[in-house]
């Protein structure tokens, strides 16, 4: 899950401003679902490809 941390800030974002302008969810909850500790919804799998071009599971 480390990828998605270096592609948010490789596309110029703080993960705050990827959680909540991409995704419309807070930064504690992305952290969560990198951390594993929740899951990513379909629609946040979707953008997460679209805006990052990289997939997960």
């Amino acid at each position: 899950m480390n990828d998605i941390k270096f592609s948010i800030k490789a596309k110029g974002y703080t993960l705050e401003e990827f959680a909540e302008e991409v995704l419309g969810i807070k930064r504690n909850a992305l952290y969560k679902k990198i951390n594993g500790d929740r899951k990513f919804t379909k629609l946040e799998k979707e953008k997460i490809k679209e805006v990052l071009n990289i997939e997960i599971d």
